[in-house]
């Protein structure tokens, strides 16, 4: 009997009662029907086809953790949000599944591949059937190193007096414009011969964007050169990916960069993609959001911690958390909160008005 992985969510149930579940399976085809849904977002309901235009399943022997196959869906797949797959040989298998916002996921900004060395960040560029393992498979954002202007310190700090403008070892090749991303996995997928098999992919979306608002920026205009912008940007560890979405234990530092910037004088607004904000891995090495002086790379504000003194602080009217777990910030994506300078020139922070205490933000010494 060929063994059916069922999702818990209700629309792959409505979805599977229309395909070949009946005692008769003569009329149906054989092999594996991979079945999509993008369920895991503030609607609840599966926007799929609305969000993802490019989508990639990464087919891997369990017996002998090998790549057998890459199956890329068309348009068509993903609006019926159903593939089959007829030539696996009776095995069992692990899926995992890449998706991009755009038809094509490397320009988006993404590429897989092989990694050889994760502490050197060496890997083989572009998967390959019968050599990509499951242990080296990695999707990750494409970036080149950071460059430092000459007599710039280019070593891995985030003091007070860090001399460089830019914080992290790494930017995205695609700028701040770089693509939502999406993962989702099935495991233990039992294929046999002869008979149809479906698994069931719920999708999640990998990348945040991250909304602020800078006030009261007349205050510290005084600390910028000339006048100049200052220079906003968030550092993050999690240019890479495993099989089952784990970053990289050796992911190397990316800056982020706006995608979108404006300034009025007193106010600063900027929206930052960042890629997925794991709680749990950023306890130590925290996604930090900067605002430094752009000609010497002083940081103006000290570094805000993302996730730990604005996400996991923010609370409603009713002094509950807005996003408590790793669930609540997946579903949500986007965030957006205000940095406000006050006459005394100490700062806060608020969400959705309200402000967050307990934080630990200062101005840094001119």
């Amino acid at each position: 009997m060929c063994k059916r992985i069922i999702a818990s969510s209700l629309f792959f149930f409505v979805l599977l009662l229309g395909s070949c579940i009946k005692d008769d399976l003569a009329d149906c085809p054989e092999g594996l029907r991979l079945n999509y849904c993008y369920i895991l977002n503030t609607e609840y309901q599966c926007l799929l086809e609305k969000n993802v235009e490019s989508l990639r399943a990464y087919i891997f022997d369990e017996n002998t953790r090998l790549l057998v196959k890459v199956v890329t869906l068309s348009p068509d797949d993903i609006n019926r949000k159903w593939i089959d797959v007829n030539d696996l040989p009776s095995g069992m298998y692990t899926i995992t599944s890449w998706g991009g916002s755009s038809r094509d996921m490397e320009k988006g900004g993404f590429i897989d591949g092989d990694m050889t060395d994760p502490a050197t960040s060496t890997f083989i560029p572009y998967v390959a059937v019968g050599r990509t393992t499951i242990d080296n498979f990695r999707m990750m954002l494409a970036t080149e190193p950071l460059r430092a202007t000459p007599g710039m310190d280019v070593g891995h700090t985030h003091d007070m007096d860090d001399s460089r403008i830019h914080p992290g070892e790494v930017i995205p090749l695609a700028g701040g414009g770089f693509d939502d991303i999406y993962f989702g996995i099935v495991q233990h997928v039992e294929v046999v011969d002869g008979e149809q098999c479906t698994a069931n992919i719920d999708m999640m979306q990998d990348t945040n964007t991250l909304h602020v608002k800078v006030k009261g920026w007349e205050l510290l205009s005084s600390r910028a050169v000339d006048n100049q912008e200052p220079f906003i940007c968030v550092s993050g560890h999690n240019e890479r990916y495993g099989y089952d979405n784990s970053i990289d234990r050796y992911a190397r530092e990316v800056c982020y960069e706006p995608y979108f910037e404006s300034d009025n004088g007193t106010e600063i607004s900027v929206d930052i993609r960042v890629m997925h904000l794991d709680i749990n891995r950023f306890k130590d090495e925290p996604v930090l959001f900067y605002i430094r002086n752009a000609v010497t790379g002083r940081n103006i504000i000290s570094p805000i911690d993302v996730i730990n003194d604005v996400i996991l602080k923010a609370k409603d009217k009713q002094g509950n958390l807005l996003w408590p777990d790793q669930e609540a910030i997946d579903r949500v994506n986007e965030f957006s909160f205000e940095v406000s300078v006050l006459a005394d020139l100490s700062v806060s922070i608020t969400v959705n008005g309200f402000e967050i205490i307990n934080t630990n933000v200062d101005i840094s010494r001119p």
